[in-house]
């Protein structure tokens, strides 16, 4: 079983985007990031497929496109500021084993 992250952004501290992605690299076997027209540059992170809405539509709708994108067998949204540092990776490996 592979674990897809979909992480929703609009208009994201860029510092809290940058941890959130980086735990889920090494988190999840796919990470998508999903841009709801975004009023401020987004750069792009390598092992990250990105994809930008021309219009903003919200939330459920970009959540939609990234989990129509998705290749992995389940998914877990998190948001642009998703507090994940504070989660031990180890412990989060394993609840995620006992998944597969």
């Amino acid at each position: 079983m592979t674990f897809t992250a979909i992480i929703y952004t609009y208009n994201p501290d860029e510092a809290q985007l940058k941890r959130t992605i980086s735990f889920a690299l090494q988190l999840f076997d796919e990470v998508i990031l999903i841009d709801d027209c975004s009023d401020t540059y987004i750069p792009k992170f390598k092992g990250v497929r990105m994809y930008r809405n021309i219009e903003h539509v919200g939330l459920i709708a970009s959540k939609t496109l990234g989990v129509e994108r998705a290749t992995g067998n389940a998914v877990a949204f998190l948001k642009d500021n998703s507090a994940l540092e504070h989660l031990d990776i180890d412990a989060a490996r394993e609840i995620i084993r006992n998944f597969k």
